[in-house]
């Protein structure tokens, strides 16, 4: 097998200023759904109304429940705490024992 030398990566002035519109452009567009999110729940009532329920504040949460918590964190991350089903690791099992 043939081997290559590493490559060479190169950061230009171009590429920093082209992440740095890009991230103002994501920043902003945030910016925005959070000022929708909040008028909207402002125009339902549901935000510090009753004082004892817990505020969500774009991402962070405070008050909320562990269990609620690790579920958000859980789906946040693509966690699955389900098992998945391990059918080909049995499979052969038994001839593996009884060759012996």
């Amino acid at each position: 097998m043939i081997r290559r030398g590493p490559t060479r990566i190169a950061l230009k002035i171009d590429d920093i200023s082209e992440f740095e519109t890009f991230k103002k452009e994501l920043e902003q567009q945030r910016r925005e759904k959070q000022q929708l999110d909040g008028t909207a729940a402002e125009m339902e009532g549901i935000e510090g109304q009753d004082g004892g329920t817990p505020s969500v504040v774009g991402d962070s949460v405070k008050d909320m429940d562990p269990k609620a918590r690790q579920e958000r964190i859980q789906q946040r991350i693509g966690y699955d705490p389900r098992p998945a089903p391990s059918t080909s690791s049995r499979i052969g099992f038994g001839e593996l024992r009884s060759g012996e």
